[in-house]
């Protein structure tokens, strides 16, 4: 059996996924909006500040308020169920076949 931790630890992970996943492809897409060099489209790399010139994860942290605005909570809400059905299946396989 798995313990109350254990199931919430697995809860919030699967969670994160469900946001990852639906992130992912926006991240991109946010950064070029809120690059100085995107919008006014200069030619220097060194004016690209939020696409070039940040790593992923400052690029993640810094595009992150905005691209939450853009996801729809109901995709990352029904990724999520998938993932906890799945999850039952996977711990309890004796349960799914009853």
């Amino acid at each position: 059996m798995m313990s109350a931790v254990n199931y919430f630890h697995r809860f919030e992970d699967d969670l994160a996924l469900s946001y990852a996943i639906h992130l992912k492809p926006v991240i991109p897409s946010v950064a070029r909006t809120l690059c100085y060099g995107c919008q006014v489209d200069h030619p220097s790399q060194k004016q690209h500040d939020v696409c070039l010139m940040m790593t992923e994860e400052e690029r993640t942290l810094h595009c992150l308020k905005q691209a939450l605005l853009q996801i729809e909570e109901i995709k990352v809400l029904q990724l999520f169920r998938r993932f906890a059905s799945l999850g039952k299946h996977l711990l309890h396989p004796l349960i799914s076949l009853k």
